[in-house]
């Protein structure tokens, strides 16, 4: 199941849209992505299930290196 995706952008607008309706945890994910060092069209996915296992990520930053090759961060 994911319960998120989107830009990093959007991420942050609807965080601060729901703040309320959020956990305590997004709130500080998001300000951890809320920095100029990350682009605003990296993509964030939340709860995140690993296809053909029962393990899910919590929370992942993606996006395009320099070279085009794509990025996650977990």
């Amino acid at each position: 199941m994911l319960v998120y995706q989107g830009s990093k952008a959007q991420f942050v607008q609807d965080v601060l849209a729901e703040y309320n309706s959020w956990s305590n945890s997004l709130r500080y994910m998001k300000d951890a992505v809320d920095t100029p060092d990350i682009p605003d069209g990296c993509g964030v996915a939340i709860e995140y299930n690993v296809p053909l296992t029962s393990k899910r990520v919590d929370f992942i930053l993606s996006g395009r290196a320099a070279d085009g090759t794509g990025v996650a961060n977990i």
